[in-house]
C-alpha cells in the first residue's frame, strides 16, 4: 500500500446557456450502458435562491469528474428539473442531463428511405436531429452496415427508436465518447471488440488491482471486488425466410452452438428478410452472439473514474487467477457526492469513500459483443390505401410491381421514386395463368404488410375515390357488375357488364377495337329469342370439317354486292316444297364435270329473251312420259357430226307452213316396220342426180283408182283408168317372154 493514496473526487458543474448562477454539485448519479442513451442525475445547489431553474430546460450542461490532474467529461442536454425549493439561505434543484441523441425520442415521423446503407440512413437522421444540439456522431471503421438496402420504413417511429433499431439489426453497438476538444458528447458506433479504447488508471496504465477494503487509500484506482455469473442462454439460431422470386428454394441461415454438456438451445426465427440480396448467415451468427453473451458476465464495484461502457481494462490481483485479464465494460453506474456544499454540512467531517463510487458489468474481451435486439420493429397490422404514382399510366417492372405512395408520408415526392417495387395481389396467380390486372397511375390502392412489416409492403385491391368513381351511377345503377377498363393514352375502354335487375337482366361485353375468341374443343350457344349480328365490315367464316344450318321457319339473305360459293367436293341442297329464284341480271354456272337435275314432279323454265345451250361434249335428255318445245319464232336444231331423233313409239314432226329436211350430203330415213309420208297438199320427192326407193317385199305407187305395185318377184301392175306411156325419144318394151297387148280395141302407128 502506498503512502501516498490518490486524491479525492472532486466535481465542477457548468452550463453555458442555463441559469447565470453559480451551482454546486451536492450528488451525482450517472448511468451509462452499452446501446442505450446514459443518464446523468444532479442535485445542483445555488446561494442564489432567486435563480432562474426554469432556463435549465434544455440548456447544454458539462461536469468534470476530477481526480489529481485527470478529469473525466460529461456532456449532455437537460431534459428535466425538479425545483426543490431554499434552505438554510441555499436553492436545491435537480436536473437530468441526456444525450441529445435521447432527446430524438421525441421526434416521431413515419417516411421512406430507398436505395440507401443503414449507415447513411442514419447519417441523415442524426444529421438533422443531433445538428439541431450541435452534436455528432462517429461511425467509426465499421464494415457493417454498408449494404444497401432497397427499401426501409420508419413507421410512426421515432428518431431515436428508428436508429437504435437498425443499428441493433446490424449488430452495431453505440456508445457515447464525451470529447473535451468538441466540448460534447459523441455518439460512436462500434463493431469489434478492437474499437473500444482501453481505460487510463491513475498511473496511466489500463491495470486496475482488486482492493477489498480501503481502497480509496491505495495508490491507484481499484477494485473493491468482481464477482462472476454464469448464465444459462441459448446456445444456436436458425432463420427462416422466403423468397418470392425463388420460392421453391428454402431460404434459411443458421449458426450451431452448444454448451460444455454438449446441449443445444435454439431459436427459431422467421420472415426477418428485408433486402433483395440478405446475408443471412452474418445475421444468425450476430443473433446467436447476443444472446450468448449474457453467459458469462463479471460485475464488481469500484473508484475509477473513467470506467464507461465501451472502454477495456485489465484486471489483476483476483484470487481465480482465470478471472484475470482484460474485459469490456458494458454497463457502468456511478454515484457521487459533496455534501460540503451544503451549509449544513460545513462543521461536519468529509468521507472521502463517500465522494464517488461505481458498480459496473464487463464481460471478456474474448466474447463477442453483439447488442441484443429489444426495440420491436413498429408493426403496421391492418389495411391502409395508397395512391398509385409511376412515370406513366401503367408504370410497372418485369414482375408486375408497381409504385405506390402512402398518404402518411410527410414529405411525399408522388413519383415513380415514392416507394418500393410493390406486388400486387391477383385472384389467381400460376405459372404462365391466373388474374392479371395491374393498377394504374391515380388509383387509390389497398396496402396490407406481410406480418405487419412496414418494410414489406403488399397491393391487396382498389378502393373508388373522390376522383376516381364508379362506371356507373350510385346508387342508380346499384344492379350492374362490370369489369370496364381503360384504353392507354386514349378514350375507349373494354368491358364485361352484368345487369341484374329483375326483368332486364343481361350480359354486355364491349370490345374497343379487336375481339378474338378461342375454344380448344365445342361451343354451344343457345339463344331462346332473336338474335342480331351488325357487322359494318367483312365477315369470315373459316370451317375445317363440317357446318350445319338448321332454320326452324323462314331463312332471308339479303346480299347488296356479290355472293361467291365455293365447294371444293360436292353441294345438296334439298327444299322440302318450292324453290324461287330470281335474277336481276345475268347468271353464268360453270360445271367442270357433270350436272344433274331431277324433278319429281314438273319443271316450268322461262327466258324473256334468249337462252344458249352449249354442251362440249354428249348431250343426252331423256323425259319419262311426253316433251313439248313450242318456239314461236324460229327454231333451229344444229349437230355438229351426225343427228338423231329417237322415240319408243310414235314420233311426229310437223310444222304449221314448211318442214324441209335437209343435208348437205345424205338425208336417210328408216322405220323398223312402218313409215308413212302424208303431205295434206302437194307432195313431191326430187334429187338432182340419182333417186331409188327400194323395198324388200312389195312397193304400191298408188293415186287414187290408178296404181303400180311392184312385187320382189319381179311383177309390176300397172293399174289406171287410162294409161298412156309416152317417150320424146324411144320407147322400147323388151321381155324374155312373151308381150302380150290386150284391149277392147288396139292401135299401132
Amino acid at each position: 500500500m502506498s503512502q501516498e493514496p490518490i486524491e479525492s473526487v472532486r466535481y465542477l458543474f457548468s452550463s453555458d446557456d442555463g441559469p447565470s448562477a453559480e451551482f454546486d454539485v451536492h450528488r451525482m448519479h450517472l448511468v451509462e450502458a452499452l446501446d442505450t442513451p446514459f443518464e446523468l442525475m444532479l442535485e445542483l445547489v445555488t446561494s442564489d435562491v432567486e435563480a432562474a431553474t426554469d432556463e435549465f430546460l434544455g440548456a447544454a450542461c458539462t461536469v468534470e469528474i476530477t481526480r489529481g490532474e485527470r478529469t473525466r467529461f460529461v456532456y449532455g442536454i437537460c431534459d428535466r428539473v425538479d425545483y426543490l425549493g431554499a434552505s438554510d439561505e441555499q436553492l436545491l434543484v435537480n436536473i437530468r442531463v441526456v444525450p441529445a441523441f435521447a432527446l430524438m425520442a421525441h421526434e416521431v415521423r413515419s417516411r421512406i428511405f430507398q436505395d440507401m446503407s443503414v449507415l447513411d440512413i442514419v447519417a441523415a437522421v442524426l444529421g438533422d436531429g443531433l445538428g439541431v444540439y450541435g452534436r455528432t456522431s462517429d461511425p467509426g471503421g465499421s464494415s457493417r452496415g454498408t449494404a444497401v438496402r432497397d427499401y426501409c420504413v420508419q413507421y410512426r417511429e421515432s428518431d431515436f427508436d428508428f436508429v437504435a433499431r437498425l443499428l441493433e439489426e446490424e449488430g452495431i453497438s453505440y456508445h457515447f465518447v464525451h470529447d473535451d476538444a468538441k466540448g460534447h458528447e459523441v455518439l460512436t458506433f462500434a463493431y469489434e471488440n478492437a474499437d473500444y479504447p482501453d481505460i487510463a488508471n491513475v498511473d496511466g496504465s489500463s491495470l486496475v488491482p482488486i482492493v477489498p477494503v480501503t481502497n480509496d487509500l491505495h495508490d491507484v484506482e481499484s477494485l473493491v471486488g468482481l464477482d462472476w455469473r454464469r448464465l444459462t442462454t441459448s446456445t444456436a439460431t436458425k432463420h427462416m425466410d422466403f423468397d418470392w422470386k425463388a420460392p421453391s428454394a428454402p431460404l434459411f441461415s443458421e449458426a450451431t452452438g452448444e454448451d460444455e454438456r454438449g446441449r443445444i438451445r435454439r431459436v427459431y426465427r422467421h420472415d426477418q428478410r428485408r433486402f433483395i440480396e440478405d446475408d443471412g448467415v452474418d445475421r444468425a451468427t450476430e443473433h446467436r452472439d447476443a444472446m450468448t453473451v449474457a453467459g458469462k458476465v463479471a460485475r464488481g464495484s469500484g473508484n475509477v473514474i473513467t470506467f464507461l461502457p465501451g472502454s477495456v481494462f485489465e484486471l489483476e490481483r483476483h484470487q481465480r487467477a482465470d478471472l484475470e485479464g482484460k474485459y469490456v465494460i458494458t454497463r457502468v453506474e456511478h454515484r457521487g457526492s459533496c455534501p460540503e456544499v451544503l451549509h449544513s454540512n460545513r462543521d461536519r467531517p468529509v468521507d472521502n469513500r463517500q465522494r464517488y463510487m461505481n458498480t459496473f458489468s464487463c464481460v471478456p474481451m474474448a466474447a463477442t459483443l453483439r447488442p441484443l435486439r429489444q426495440r420491436p420493429k413498429p408493426r403496421a397490422y391492418g389495411p391502409e390505401t395508397a395512391t398509385v404514382v409511376g412515370s406513366e399510366e401503367i408504370h410497372v417492372d418485369e414482375h408486375g410491381r408497381i409504385k405506390v405512395q402512402f398518404h402518411w408520408e410527410e414529405d411525399a415526392k408522388r413519383d415513380e421514386t415514392s416507394s418500393c417495387w410493390v406486388r400486387v395481389r391477383q385472384n389467381w396467380a400460376g405459372s404462365g395463368w391466373g388474374f392479371q390486372f395491374i393498377p394504374r397511375q391515380g388509383m387509390e390502392v389497398v396496402v396490407e404488410f406481410l406480418g405487419g412489416n412496414p418494410d414489406r409492403p403488399l397491393v391487396n385491391g382498389c378502393v373508388y375515390n373522390g376522383d376516381n368513381a364508379y362506371p356507373y351511377g350510385m346508387p342508380g345503377e346499384k344492379t350492374k357488375s362490370a369489369i370496364k377498363s381503360h384504353s392507354v393514352g386514349g378514350d375507349g375502354f373494354n368491358e364485361i357488364r352484368f345487369e341484374d335487375a329483375s326483368g332486364s337482366e343481361e350480359f354486355f361485353v364491349h370490345a374497343q377495337k379487336d375481339m378474338n375468341t378461342v375454344v380448344l374443343n365445342n361451343q354451344t350457344l343457345d339463344v331462346g329469342v332473336d338474335r342480331t349480328i351488325t357487322i359494318h365490315a367483312n365477315l369470315k367464316d373459316a370451317i375445317t370439317k363440317n357446318k350445319t344450318i338448321e332454320v326452324g321457319g323462314d331463312h332471308t339473305e339479303t346480299i347488296e354486292g356479290n355472293m361467291k360459293l365455293s365447294v371444293t367436293k360436292n353441294q345438296s341442297v334439298k327444299v322440302t316444297q318450292d324453290v324461287s329464284e330470281t335474277i336481276s341480271g345475268k347468271r353464268t354456272t360453270a360445271i367442270s364435270k357433270t350436272a344433274k337435275l331431277n324433278v319429281t314432279l314438273a319443271s316450268d323454265e322461262f327466258v324473256g329473251l334468249k337462252k344458249s345451250v352449249k354442251v362440249g361434249g354428249l348431250y343426252s335428255e331423256q323425259v319419262g312420259a311426253s316433251r313439248s318445245i313450242t318456239a314461236v319464232g324460229a327454231m333451229s336444231f344444229t349437230a355438229g357430226l351426225s343427228g338423231k331423233l329417237q322415240c319408243a313409239r310414235n314420233i311426229m314432226v310437223k310444222a304449221q307452213k314448211e318442214l324441209q329436211l335437209v343435208g348437205d350430203t345424205d338425208v336417210g330415213m328408216k322405220s323398223g316396220k312402218k313409215m308413212a309420208i302424208n303431205a295434206g297438199d302437194d307432195f313431191g320427192i326430187k334429187g338432182d342426180k340419182k333417186g331409188s326407193i327400194e323395198l324388200t317385199d312389195e312397193v304400191v305407187l298408188k293415186c287414187g283408182d290408178a296404181s303400180l305395185t311392184m312385187k320382189k318377184d319381179g311383177t309390176i301392175v300397172l293399174k289406171g283408168k287410162d294409161v298412156t306411156v309416152q317417150g320424146s325419144g324411144k320407147i322400147a318394151v323388151k321381155a324374155d317372154g312373151d308381150v302380150k297387148v290386150s284391149g277392147s280395141k288396139v292401135s299401132a302407128n
